[in-house]
């Protein structure tokens, strides 16, 4: 079946890199996911609770067909994901939208795989991807005082469910930029938690089905002058924590 619906201009957002794409979609729930030459894939998604809903938008942005599209979702233990098919041929400036369903059946590190192929103009072409789904996509943020703060704060020592991590930032620290990703994280910028104004706090709760509610604090202190960063993550799931590190220095931290 080829698809009908004519594509719209393309969404914003479409510059950078495959990586650098996947790494402003884990803190937007709108964007582009993929883009070469002749095929965009853009991603819409929405998650409550245990469920999430992520909409793909193949859309071909040349003058000759896309032919031979197919999707194939590699087995993963975790999230459970249902995916509605493609059609095998994309017309000239047309686009289909595919919708998969996410399920939070289990706490997870990587973010799901899929892979694309098609053919254009006799080319062949297969694309290994990442959804942008990650455990902090699940996660509800929780606005709380500093005595609530702290009896999470300080009933979790150590690793794994404790991580510090001191890094270099990729630029000047921006506090606004750092509101940001804490928001895009599903983490609950606080204020008045810490006295020090460089610093900040946040807080989360993830509710899962086989872990029941993980809370999560952390606390970024910050020197200007070095751009530099010292990050503590406490949770009381190591997976929480280990996610909740890495989405901060994909976001901040230098190359290394």
């Amino acid at each position: 079946a080829s698809a009908s619906a004519a594509a719209p201009p393309a969404a914003a957002g479409a510059g950078g890199s495959t990586k650098e794409r996947l790494h402003a979609l884990m803190l937007s729930d709108s964007g582009v996911l993929y883009e070469d030459a002749a095929l965009s894939i853009q991603a819409q998604m929405q998650f409550q609770g245990l469920m999430g809903r992520v909409q793909l938008r193949y859309v071909n942005k040349t003058q000759a067909p896309i032919d031979g599209l197919r999707f194939v979702l590699p087995p993963t233990p975790a999230p459970l994901l249902q995916a509605a098919p493609v059609p095998s041929n994309l017309g000239p400036g047309f686009a289909h939208p595919q919708m998969i369903n996410v399920q939070l059946t289990d706490l997870f590190t990587e973010p799901p795989r899929i892979q694309i192929a098609y053919t254009h103009q006799g080319r062949q072409e297969m694309v290994d991807l990442r959804l942008p789904v990650s455990l902090p996509k699940f996660m509800q943020p929780v606005v709380c005082n500093r005595d609530q703060f702290f009896g999470v704060w300080g009933r979790i020592n150590g690793p794994p469910n404790e991580i510090t991590q001191v890094f270099k930032g990729k630029g000047p620290v921006d506090p606004a930029e750092i509101e940001r990703m804490l928001t895009g994280m599903r983490y609950a910028p606080l204020k008045d938690i810490d006295p020090n104004p460089s610093n900040f706090c946040a807080a989360a709760k993830l509710a899962t089905a086989t872990a029941g509610e993980v809370y999560c604090v952390l606390r970024m202190e910050t020197q200007a002058a070095q751009q530099a960063y010292k990050l503590t993550v406490k949770t009381s799931h190591p997976m929480c924590s280990a996610a909740t590190r890495q989405l901060v220095l994909d976001h901040l931290a230098a190359p290394a």
